[in-house]
């Protein structure tokens, strides 16, 4: 997620109001990671008990 904010950072410097949402988009980007490596762990919790 971080690449297409750096991207998107360098089309728009200028802009406050895009800059602000980037961050947003990052932030939803990392809460969304965030939640895909939880599943994960829990999923490979399961396997390793039952396994």
């Amino acid at each position: 997620c971080w690449l297409t904010t750096r991207v998107n950072e360098e089309l728009i410097k200028q802009v406050p109001e895009e800059k602000a949402k980037c961050a947003e988009f990052e932030h939803k980007c990392e809460e969304q990671l965030g939640e895909m490596q939880r599943i994960m762990a829990e999923s490979l919790a399961v396997y390793l008990t039952n396994g």
